[in-house]
């Protein structure tokens, strides 16, 4: 029998923003993160993570959990 297995990890964005403090830089933040996107790649349409602003990346972590099978 064939299963799904589904899991987690963590992506850490980082984005680059003019402010006068460290609290006013994380509103600004906030403020211009337009999300994260599916694109196509890899046999499907939700495959890769992305975002469409260039003064943003992504960086995925080693570190991920397995938390659910199912039956295909």
């Amino acid at each position: 029998m064939k299963y799904q297995v589904r899991g987690f990890t963590k992506v850490f964005i980082t984005i680059e923003v003019e402010a006068e403090s460290p609290d006013e830089a994380i509103d600004i933040a906030y403020d211009d993160f337009c999300g994260m996107s599916s694109y196509c790649g890899n046999g499907g349409m939700d495959k890769l993570v992305g975002v469409a602003q260039s003064n943003v990346s992504l960086d995925p972590s080693d570190d991920f959990e397995f938390t659910e099978a199912y039956p295909e």
